[in-house]
Parts: structure tokens; sequence; C-alpha cells
């Protein structure tokens, strides 16, 4: 892995990312996820060189109605979101890194 990479991936992810708590019936996870939209011809090129540097997710494209922004995201639920956290964790912001606290706190609750 090239921490030079895995540093700028932290920045983006503090930058574009959410972490948030998620519950299906008894299970209690932890979803992570960063996004990307633009007007016209969005380029999921950002997205592609965030999953390069932490070695695991897939792109995908939100299929949105006409008038919106075209999407395209990472998503992960579960252990890959607390590993990819862990991952980036020197490199999150404070505010980030507050979030996945928050958000770990509510899923043990």
């Amino acid at each position: 892995m090239d921490l030079y990479e895995i540093a700028w991936a932290g920045g983006f992810f503090s930058g574009e990312g959410g972490i948030w708590f998620n519950q299906v019936r008894q299970y209690r996870y932890i979803r992570a996820s960063v996004s990307q939209s633009g007007a016209g011809f969005a380029k999921p090129s950002s997205l592609k060189r965030f999953v390069a540097a932490v070695g695991f997710g897939r792109v995908v494209r939100d299929h949105t109605e006409d008038g919106h922004k075209p999407q395209w995201y990472v998503q992960y639920g579960g252990r890959r979101a607390h590993t990819l956290v862990t991952l980036l964790w020197p490199y999150l912001s404070e505010e980030k890194q507050e979030q996945y606290l928050d958000v770990v706190k509510k899923a043990a609750a």
C-alpha cells in the first residue's frame, strides 16, 4: 500500500464521506460511504482512486431520476466499514473520527 495514497484517501473521506449507524431487525452495524456527484458527465475517477488506495470496495452509479445530478458512490458495511476507518484513522479529520466514535457507541448500545 502506498502511504501517500492512503493519506489522500483519508482526506478525501473526511470531506466527502460519511459514517452512520444502521439497524435491520436485531442486527446493529455501522456503514460508511463516500460519494461524488456532478452536472453533465460526472466521472468516478476520484472514487476509483479511493478504492485503489484502500484496496477494497466497488464504485457504483446511482440511477437518478431526470433533473438530478448523476452520483457515484462506494459503500462499506459492518466489518468492512470498521476496516476502512481503521486504515484511514491517522489521516481522518477530528470531526470524522468523532463521528465514527459516536456511531460505534450507538451500535454497541
